[in-house]
């Protein structure tokens, strides 16, 4: 399942130092499950790839 890959990638990069110990993986692996969601959605509906972008980058700085 999607969700648990990205679950997967979290807790690697808290291995490694990438992401803080702090972060709640578990929540953050099913906000990218969504994020991924509403991207295909977006996608389908607009061409307007910069929103998809400008979400992405969101995420990703959070971390």
């Amino acid at each position: 399942e999607l969700e648990q890959l990205f679950y997967e990638k979290l807790k690697k990069g808290q291995e490694t130092g990438e992401i803080s110990p702090e972060k709640d993986i578990k929540m953050l692996s099913f906000l990218l499950l969504n994020l991924n969601h509403s991207i295909n959605v977006m996608a389908r509906i607009e061409s307007d790839s910069d929103k998809g972008r400008g979400m992405m980058n969101a995420v990703i700085e959070s971390l």
